[in-house]
């Protein structure tokens, strides 16, 4: 038996050996890619602005090869012509979701769980940038979400379907950058 648990011991300990030797030769990236894979289909969820052809979407790809771990890309779109596109926080096991703010008719602001997870879209600039951390947004409607919704599909939800819920983390993308004087609205479209 102690045979079985040595050789066991060594045949892990030479392919972490192996491991480290091939992320030295070749470099981490492409072994990271190599392992835990990357999915070539995108779910995409989408927010139609009502009256307009216009699109808010958030795509989500596995990131992992069996763990639950996504690359998000948050773009904007009217019709078929991508205007904008940004890559946003790296979903690490279950902060995908993205709740959706209209902070005038042309601006919308999207909070996730993680406080570094907060961006402004400009319909009319037709851009997408990141939040700082000290802008703030008054009187923000909750339009909806960007989550799973109960047939566990990537999706769109608006708050007609789903009231507006608090955050599981304190410090999230949210936080602080909407008040007490935001209010949520009927006028949402599910895509």
């Amino acid at each position: 038996m102690k045979f079985v648990t040595r050789l066991g011991l060594i045949l892990l300990a030479t392919i972490h050996l192996v491991i480290m030797i091939t992320v030295a030769e070749i470099g981490y990236d492409r072994v990271h890619l190599f392992y835990y894979g990357n999915s070539g289909f995108a779910a995409e969820a989408v927010y139609r602005i009502p009256g307009t052809y216009e699109e808010i979407v958030l795509e989500r790809r596995a990131a992992h090869l069996f763990l639950a771990e996504y690359d998000r890309e948050l773009i904007f779109r009217i019709g078929d012509q991508e205007f904008a596109r940004k890559t946003v926080a790296v979903d690490s096991g279950g902060y995908s979701k993205m709740k959706v703010y209209r902070i005038s008719p042309t601006n919308y602001f999207l909070c996730g769980e993680l406080g570094y997870d907060a961006y402004l879209i400009d319909t009319r600039g037709r851009t997408v940038r990141d939040v700082d951390n000290e802008e703030r947004f008054f009187g923000a409607t909750y339009i909806g979400v960007f989550d799973s919704g109960e047939e566990l599909n990537w999706r769109f939800i608006a708050v007609n379907q789903r009231a507006e819920v608090h955050n599981r983390l304190g410090s999230s993308g949210c936080s602080n950058r909407t008040y007490e004087g935001s209010h949520s609205t009927n006028a949402g479209n599910q895509h």
